[in-house]
Parts: C-alpha cells; sequence; structure tokens
C-alpha cells in the first residue's frame, strides 16, 4: 500500500510513478490501487475513486482498494457511498486472515469510526 504521509512535492513524484506503474501494469490490482492513493494524497477524490474502482474491478476483496475507496468517497462527500464501502471494509475484514489480524482490529475500529461520524453528523462527512 502507498504511504500515506508524504509532503506535497513527494506526493507528486509518487503519483506519477504510481500513474507510470498502472499503465504499464493496467491489469494489476495492487497498481491500480497505488495509483489511487496517488490521488487521494494530492486530494483528487474523484481520480481516487476512479482508480480504486478499477483495482476493485479485478479484485473484488482487494482490502486496501476499498479502504482507499471508502475513504475517498467520505472526503469527496459521497456520503451514502462512503457508508456502503465502509460497510464492505468490515464485510472483508473476516477474509484478511490470521497474520493479518492486527490490522483487520485496526481496520474494524477505524471503519466502525467513520460509519458512526457519518451517521450521526452527515452535513459534517470529512
Amino acid at each position: 500500500m502507498a504511504s500515506h504521509t508524504q509532503t506535497a512535492s513527494q506526493a507528486e513524484l509518487a503519483l506519477e510513478k504510481y500513474r507510470q506503474a498502472a499503465a504499464a501494469n493496467p491489469e494489476s490490482a495492487e497498481a491500480l490501487s497505488n495509483l489511487g492513493w496517488g490521488y487521494y494524497g494530492v486530494r483528487q477524490y474523484a481520480e481516487a475513486i476512479r482508480a480504486f474502482e478499477k483495482a476493485l474491478a479485478l479484485q473484488p476483496d482487494f482490502m486496501d482498494a476499498q479502504w482507499g475507496l471508502a475513504l475517498a468517497l467520505k472526503e469527496a462527500g459521497q456520503r451514502e457511498q462512503a457508508i456502503a464501502a465502509f460497510n464492505r471494509v468490515l464485510s472483508l475484514l473476516p477474509t484478511m486472515g490470521e497474520e493479518s489480524k492486527d490490522r483487520a482490529a485496526i481496520l474494524k475500529r477505524q471503519a466502525e469510526y467513520h460509519l458512526h461520524t457519518l451517521r450521526s453528523a452527515p452535513e459534517q462527512v470529512k
């Protein structure tokens, strides 16, 4: 998964590398998910959503892409779609396996938090 803590110039450089990787590997869910994270990092949420959706079309249970899609939808103000995407994150948690149980626990707490904020304060989705 792409790093989420980058400076603006690092994010732009990373985005260009992710674009190149996705262009070279258009059938790679990982490359498309990384592209989505690249767009997310520069706050191009519509592009991020498209990249994550393409990744999920190739690999529907790809947690990194699903998590990115949920966050990008929330940031884009698409409340109902974000709720559905976070619920999908929760439904994928059991598929993560024993080796990822700590990460799954963190994602569960975070997804539940985002769902709570989306449901309790719909006018403040970010």
